[in-house]
């Protein structure tokens, strides 16, 4: 392939762009990152003779990409900004030290999004002898991120967690009752602006009996005051399910706009609400999907029995409170 001159090409952080040409073809084009094979995904474009690539997903700094327009070729990185803010892990979900061993799911967040194709190498668990527990962590090939790109998200090998599968059986649970673990995060993550994790960072936890029950959200207890409504559960409640599966609306049924955040610890969580409530009748109403940390749900168990244990099939529950 020849070399695609500088002269005709500019990339930044969101933009491609080949320029100073006639005639370009849009389908001739494609961006790769690093050697891989599959083109990125993005929007192209032409105006005033030149073609722009908008990436789905912005460009990482430090990162090599390589540009191919029909018979031609250019790798390209993008440099950091010289006013580098350090990188920070600002929370590891579960917040609690002490979680039941058949935790499926792990939150890791992140000041800033985070570049592409690095985590799975940097995150790893030990035992309490500090032996790596390979393969501990599910690899897709992709990584699971939330819209934002700085929540990851971390799954326990489901086929271990359930038990009366073949790999449970075969393999054992990756996670013992009544052991000490430990989540090392290693330096040198890097963000998509080339903000570097300057130090490694560790999660200690123990475990405990494992829970393979439904949620009984008819035992969970609400106090609701103008400022704030805090839930009581009876278990440690999944971080992302909360957030976003619960809803509140006054007594002519619009919803009450506000934030859901954990309360003193994980069984408790508590909606403050953008304005004061006034005193009166409202409701809440729960998507019967959100989870507990072993991600059981209002329906059913995660590790059930499908011969011996039926799963309803309600979509949401309402439960009625006053404030006061």
């Amino acid at each position: 392939m020849n070399t695609l001159g500088q002269s005709f090409f500019k990339a930044n952080h969101t933009k491609l762009s080949l320029f100073d040409r006639k005639l370009f073809q849009k389908d001739s084009l494609n961006v790769y990152l690093g050697n891989s094979e599959n083109p990125i995904l993005g929007k192209k474009t032409i105006k005033n003779d030149s073609l722009f690539f908008e990436p789905i997903v912005p460009f990482s700094y430090n990162q090599k990409y390589k540009v191919v327009y029909k018979n031609e070729v250019f790798d390209f990185f993008l440099k950091p900004s010289e006013n580098k803010v350090p990188l920070k892990i600002l929370a590891i979900y579960p917040l609690s030290d002490s979680l039941p061993n058949n935790i499926l799911k792990f939150y890791i967040e992140f000041s800033e999004p985070i570049a592409d194709g690095q985590i799975y190498q940097k995150i790893k668990l030990y035992d309490a002898d500090n032996q790596e527990i390979t393969e501990a962590f599910v690899n897709l090939g992709i990584e699971l991120w939330d819209e934002n790109r700085t929540r990851l998200t971390l799954w326990i090998d489901p086929g271990r967690v359930k038990t009366h599968l073949l790999r449970n059986e075969n393999e054992g649970e990756v996670l013992e009752k009544n052991k000490n673990y430990r989540i090392k995060i290693e330096a040198n993550i890097l963000s998509r602006k080339g903000n570097m994790l300057q130090n490694e960072v560790s999660k200690n936890f123990i475990t405990t009996e494992a829970i393979r029950n439904a949620l009984d959200w008819g035992k969970w207890k609400i106090l609701a005051t103008q400022n704030q409504i805090e839930v009581q559960t009876d278990r440690l409640m999944d971080f992302a399910t909360m957030q976003k599966m619960i809803k509140v609306f006054d007594k002519n049924s619009e919803e009450i706009v506000g934030k859901w955040a954990f309360g003193t610890t994980e069984k408790v969580i508590i909606f403050s609400p953008e304005k004061p409530l006034e005193k009166g009748k409202f409701s809440m109403k729960i998507n019967t999907l959100i989870e507990d940390v072993s991600a059981n749900n209002i329906n059913t168990a995660f590790d059930r029995n499908i011969k011996t244990q039926k799963r309803n099939n309600k979509e949401f529950v309402k439960i009625k409170f006053n404030v006061k």
